[in-house]
């Protein structure tokens, strides 16, 4: 398990330096220790990185387990949905929740 998740580690870091990060947390700094807003850059979630999240949910899932997955918009929600839907190997029921889906569902 150390391994897989050591080489789950090193594909997060991978795909944050090809979307042009450093895979690490922004610098705190400022009020309250958080970073300046107007320093951050937009979240984008790339292919790689969309990869490397289906790999480590279908690697953590197992039956009655929930796994709660935080994308910064509806677009990469969709993206990840459509992934996890078209990768096959393990049975997943995705849930989808953002501030588009009414109350009803």
């Amino acid at each position: 398990v150390g391994k897989q998740v050591s080489r789950a580690a090193a594909n997060f870091e991978q795909a944050a330096r090809a979307a042009g990060g450093d895979g690490d947390a922004p610098e705190r700094g400022g009020r309250g220790g958080f970073a300046d807003p107007s320093s951050l850059v937009k979240a984008e979630v790339s292919p790689e990185l969309r990869k490397v999240i289906v790999e480590a949910i279908c690697y953590l899932a197992q039956p009655a387990s929930c796994i709660l997955v935080f994308l910064p918009g509806i677009g990469e929600i969709a993206d990840l949905q459509d992934d996890l839907e078209g990768q096959g190997n393990v049975p997943l029921q995705v849930l989808v929740l953002h501030s588009l889906v009414p109350r009803e569902e």
